[in-house]
């Protein structure tokens, strides 16, 4: 297990208390701490005697950085990332087993539940999430809980399990606060027809932060950036030669959920026609994404030149 902390000592606690509740313990935890030793150092030395704790430093680079410094001192065939503000239920690590007990399954994940909440207080959905084969997409759905198990394209990534071997590590030349990195991990577990499973049982409390386009929220420009840039180099990066300038034609003209296209802008701003304020702050999320789909293509031309003098092409994860 990993567990990057940008030190918040009273979250940190709960996290690794309720990974020292499970009823099936993990071999081992990795604790990525920031590189100045500060008050997180003192609550990892209070569960060395409950849990098998390593750590490293440098967490404040970056939660893909962090990752990938628990992933080359992880030993474990199954990694599983539980953010340090996040608690997993007793039975999280048994029903992860559960899972990859079947050698097709690659990833799996839940719902992220508010803290003082019950996984019944969400609302049901049918789905967790979609990709078309044109790149239209929705999900993972934060605000509601499956019925049961399915596959998916997306999973969070605060309590999300993976096979090691499958993933070399996270993509660095992702930007902002490293948006959407968990399609790095789901995305080439596709490719290479492993099975990438949504479960309600694998919830975790969080906290987490509401980026979404939301009824009555207009997310800040970093934020639509750095979507835009990450969802436009990782599909482009995954996907197959084919429909890579269809993705990024209809990213362009209609988008989806969390990367909206002119389309969609433009339906957003009628809605919001009787709004003025709304619609021209609607209106000035449109630089950033175009920007942002602009640069994910410089990117992954960059990683694509790189790749070429270093090796084989379409390597999934460079």
């Amino acid at each position: 297990m990993i567990v990057p902390t940008i030190c918040r000592p009273d979250e940190l606690h709960a996290c690794l208390e309720s990974v020292a509740a499970q009823t099936r313990l993990p071999d081992e935890v990795v604790v990525v701490l920031p590189t100045a030793r500060g008050p997180c150092d003192k609550v990892v030395d209070e569960f060395r005697e409950r849990l098998v704790l390593r750590e490293d430093r440098g967490s404040e680079e970056g939660i893909v950085a962090a990752v990938n410094k628990g992933l080359v001192m992880a030993a474990g065939d199954v990694v599983c990332l539980l953010d340090d503000d996040a608690m997993a239920p007793p039975h999280w690590l048994r029903r992860v087993e559960r899972w990859f007990r079947d050698g097709r399954v690659g990833a799996a994940a839940g719902p992220l539940v508010p803290p003082g909440k019950r996984l019944e207080d969400m609302p049901p959905t049918a789905r967790w999430d979609a990709l078309t084969w044109f790149g239209y997409s929705y999900g993972p759905r934060n605000d509601a809980r499956l019925l049961a198990p399915q596959r998916a394209h997306f999973l969070q990534e605060g309590n999300l399990a993976f096979r090691r071997a499958s993933i070399g590590k996270i993509d660095t030349r992702l930007v902002g606060r490293d948006e959407r990195f968990g399609d790095d991990i789901t995305l080439p577990l596709l490719r290479r027809g492993l099975h990438v499973v949504a479960d309600p049982e694998l919830f975790a409390w969080h906290a987490h932060v509401r980026f979404a386009f939301e009824p009555e929220r207009v997310p800040a420009h970093d934020h639509v950036y750095a979507s835009a840039h990450n969802q436009t180099y990782l599909w482009l990066k995954h996907f197959p030669p084919w429909r890579r300038p269809i993705f990024l034609a209809f990213g362009l003209l209609v988008g989806d959920r969390t990367v909206k296209g002119f389309g969609a802008f433009l339906v957003w701003v009628l809605r919001n026609v009787r709004r003025p304020a709304r619609a021209r702050a609607i209106l000035r999320l449109v630089a950033p994404t175009l920007r942002g789909r602009l640069d994910g293509l410089r990117t992954y031309r960059a990683m694509r030149r790189s790749s070429d003098q270093a090796g084989p092409r379409d390597s999934p994860n460079p």
